[in-house]
């Protein structure tokens, strides 16, 4: 009877030292990447010059008929390329 209880105790004991199981395998984890605008793309396109010095109305500065319609130019350029630069951002991954 203590012989058997020497027996279960030893391999009791035996098996509480080995190591554990351990299942390996490769997890993969998808990361987001940010990728710096290209300064182009964030640039302004417009600003709005000063009125000409050779135009003014009850003596303050004022914008001239010709510097009105080329601001006007400039401004439907400036939106076209607005656009473009949105078209360039959508198209980026």
């Amino acid at each position: 009877m203590k012989r058997n209880t020497i027996l279960a105790a030893a391999l009791v004991a035996g098996c509480a030292h080995q190591p554990p199981i351990v299942k390996h395998e490769v997890v993969r984890v998808p990361v987001e990447v940010r990728v710096p605008l290209d300064p182009v793309l964030t640039a302004d396109t417009l600003a709005d010059p000063p009125p000409a010095p050779a135009c003014t109305r009850k003596g303050q500065p004022a914008y001239c008929n010709g510097q009105v319609a080329a601001m006007l130019d400039d401004a439907r350029l400036a939106l076209g390329l607005c656009n473009a630069d949105k078209r360039a951002l959508r198209s980026k991954p």
